[in-house]
């Protein structure tokens, strides 16, 4: 009998998405994460402060179910998670005549195997903007525009900018999708402005808000008292919490110390990343997307020191678009035999911030491990 390994694939990343969803789950049993929980436990207990809409309604409603917050920010957290993996799997099922197009998926780049590589990124707030993006794709998918998934995306984007100011570089891919829609239409220019509009309108406030209302010292000490009650682990206020304190400037310095070595380590695996998206020739439309993509998203490279985060919501976003709006492209775009495909997603990974060298992936960090013994 002849192996599926499209199938099989499918199998290995549910597999593998299962486990992290357990893993994380034991930690939220522990107490929670410094960055995965941590991140979405900011709040407004010192007053209206950037990134603080998700631990407020998480503390709101514990406290009107009387149920640790800890399990409150879990159950949002792996609500989105999962719908994220079954509407991206769901969809990419499409391409199962194309079988070697799993490998998108398996990149070291993509959300997925970037996570499965560092589960300590696993689980951050752009899960949210990665939901949204996908739900603004279903919205201008078929020739009659879905309100209710377009409304749902514009909802999830406003809470996701409001939790974290990142969403707003993913800009360019939210109007992607409305520009093709009616460019395909020959609808002209103003129902893309129409439909374009509240999301760069939210863009833009989100923007004031989280310059307005940095965030300090105090912010920090008050956000830490208030979750005192809830059985969390000790350091959770040493992660993303503690990073409200930090301004622009400081995350300048920070980058400016990691040093050449560590810049061209990620500008090589930004490179690599990209590798499959182009080697194959696509529309002057998607190419102008993904150049502007990369635009919104430089500022981050120089305030904040995630490269490998970065460079993976770049090409996550890239594949989900394509996914959606060039399905023709993903049929084609992996022509490499199964074997370089093997070797391209499982012995490299991409490690989330300043190294100087790329990681070894999951079959890399084997072999290294089978050589070492």
């Amino acid at each position: 009998m002849r192996l599926n390994w499209f199938k099989i694939s499918y199998g290995f990343l549910i597999f593998l998405m299962s486990l992290l969803l357990v893993q994380y789950a034991a930690q939220i049993f522990a107490g929670g994460h410094s960055w995965k929980t941590g991140d979405w436990l900011i709040n407004y207990s010192d007053g209206f402060i950037r990134r603080g809409l998700s631990g407020s309604i998480s503390i709101t409603i514990s406290q009107i179910l009387s149920v640790n917050v800890k399990w409150v920010i879990f159950s949002i957290q792996a609500a989105i998670f999962i719908s994220f993996i079954v509407l991206t799997l769901r969809e990419f099922y499409q391409f199962k005549e194309s079988p070697k197009s799993v490998f998108l998926l398996l990149s070291p780049a993509f959300a997925f195997m970037f996570w499965v590589n560092d589960p300590a990124v696993a689980f951050r707030k752009e899960i949210t903007i990665y939901l949204a993006l996908i739900f603004i794709l279903k919205a201008f998918q078929r020739s009659e525009i879905n309100f209710s998934w377009y409304w749902a995306s514009l909802a999830i984007f406003a809470f996701s900018g409001l939790s974290h100011e990142i969403t707003v570089f993913f800009l360019p891919f939210f109007v992607f999708p409305i520009f093709n829609h009616f460019t395909q239409k020959n609808l002209g220019l103003k129902p893309i402005v129409k439909y374009a509009a509240p999301f760069i309108a939210l863009s833009i406030s989100i923007l004031l808000t989280s310059y307005l209302y940095k965030g300090s010292q105090q912010s920090m000490d008050v956000i830490c008292a208030s979750l005192a009650p809830y059985d969390l682990k000790s350091d959770i206020c040493e992660g993303a919490i503690s990073w409200l304190k930090y301004d622009a400037k400081f995350g300048v310095e920070s980058v400016i110390k990691l040093g050449s070595d560590v810049w061209g380590n990620y500008f090589f695996l930004a490179v690599l990343s990209m590798l499959p998206i182009l080697l194959h020739r696509s529309d002057n439309f998607f190419q102008s997307m993904i150049v502007a993509g990369f635009l919104s998203m430089l500022p981050l490279f120089i305030v904040a020191v995630d490269y490998g985060r970065f460079i993976s919501m770049i090409y996550t976003a890239i594949v989900l678009v394509a996914i959606w709006t060039r399905p023709n492209l993903i049929h084609r775009i992996w022509s490499v035999s199964w074997l370089i495909g093997c070797v391209y997603c499982f012995f490299w990974a991409l490690p989330n911030c300043c190294k100087n060298f790329p990681g070894r992936g999951l079959l890399g960090n084997a072999l290294f491990s089978a050589l070492k013994f």
